[in-house]
């Protein structure tokens, strides 16, 4: 049987790529790099073929935010996409509200609070790795993807 890989995709600046394997073990993490990085990290994962699964969160326009960042930012994420069609890997849009329910129990009174809450989460599953704001989304969209695997 080949490996089994999970990757999580938190995009824009602030995010990051996580790399799950098929015993939950974290492979791989990384603050989001530039667009031609992505590429060659996706391209070194394409040989796994279909058995790689690819959870990226999907996103949206939120109020007050500037017509410049969120076109810059929706083209970044319609690169993605095309990156990760391009190496014919299957992937899901995922909600945050989706994923985050498996992660978080109780409603943050702040956005820093929630945000922590979700990197404490993360800390908790992977003790060892430095955790930071940046990659824990990544690693919650992975390990979420991992989790959601056909079991048997």
């Amino acid at each position: 049987m080949s490996k089994r890989l999970y990757i999580g995709i938190d995009p824009g600046a602030n995010g990051g790529i996580a790399v799950i394997d098929d015993a939950g073990r974290l492979e791989y993490h990384t603050k989001m790099p530039p667009l031609h990085e992505c590429a060659k990290l996706f391209r070194q994962y394409a040989k796994y073929g279909n058995s790689t699964m690819v959870y990226i969160e999907k996103v949206n326009s939120m109020p007050n935010q500037g017509v410049v960042s969120v076109f810059t930012f929706g083209k970044a994420y319609g690169q993605l996409l095309g990156i990760l069609a391009a190496y014919d890997f299957v992937y899901l849009e995922i909600p945050p509200k989706t994923w985050q329910k498996l992660y978080i129990f109780e409603r943050s009174e702040t956005k820093k609070d929630h945000k922590n809450a979700l990197k404490n989460a993360a800390q908790s599953l992977y003790p060892d790795v430095k955790m930071t704001l940046y990659i824990a989304d990544a690693i919650l969209l992975a390990h979420y993807a991992y989790q959601s695997r056909p079991k048997g």
